[in-house]
């Protein structure tokens, strides 16, 4: 009896072990593509303002709107396929789970970033609102979900909080040093921010199962 209880925690810990390894490679997926759309964006709207095109800041706010869509949507497909796959609801328990941690903090940060830029044209600060949030929502997520599959949450706090307290230093602008529009300042922090930490986050982590595979392909 013994050994067959045993052999049952291995399978259920095996089990578990594959399922994280999949979507350790899911979310590294998401976060690499969401990162290239964030440099990309970013580089773009600093050459279209370098360029004598007027960046307003609604414009500013809903081109990146557009980023968090296309990568929700494009999060949604990757789990819709997995779920198709292995035969499980797609809405499952740690889905709903997850998406009531992260959403709150998440919305919270489009409605005063939007007060932001929409009335006042504050771009600086509302990159900076949405790294601070999307820090917040990340260490929210990692209540809920295992080691292997939190975001970083403390990186973007940190960073954010860092490049505020410059931001602060400077007398409240980063574009004098920069020698640059405001606009483009507030891309620049989104090219670093949400563009190479979210690179260098899927890379950790596709990083990280190799290691796990080479590890199980020895033993």
């Amino acid at each position: 009896m013994n050994e067959l209880r045993a052999t049952e925690q291995v399978k259920v810990i095996g089990q578990s072990a594959e399922a994280i390894a999949a979507y350790r490679v899911l979310a590294a997926r998401v976060a690499i593509f969401s990162g290239v759309l964030a440099v990309a964006t970013g580089i773009y709207q600093i050459w279209r303002a370098e360029h004598g095109g007027v960046l307003q800041g609604n414009a500013f706010y809903w081109d990146w709107v557009k980023v968090l869509i296309a990568v929700a949507a494009f999060g949604v497909v990757l789990l819709w396929s997995k779920a198709k796959g292995t035969g499980k609801p797609f809405w499952s328990t740690g889905i709903r789970r997850v998406v009531l941690a992260f959403a709150p903090a998440m919305l919270a940060g489009a409605v005063v970033s939007y007060e932001m830029v929409s009335g006042y044209d504050e771009y600086e600060l509302c990159a900076l609102c949405w790294v601070l949030f999307y820090a917040v929502a990340l260490l929210a997520v990692r209540q809920v979900v295992p080691r292997p599959l939190r975001g970083p949450g403390w990186i973007f706090l940190i960073s954010g909080l860092v490049i505020t307290l410059v931001w602060r230093r400077y007398g409240a602008a980063l574009t004098p040093q920069l020698g640059v529009g405001e606009a483009e300042t507030a891309a620049a922090i989104m090219v670093v921010t949400f563009g190479l930490l979210h690179l260098v986050h899927g890379a950790v982590l596709l990083l990280g199962k190799d290691s796990e595979g080479k590890v199980d392909s020895r033993q």
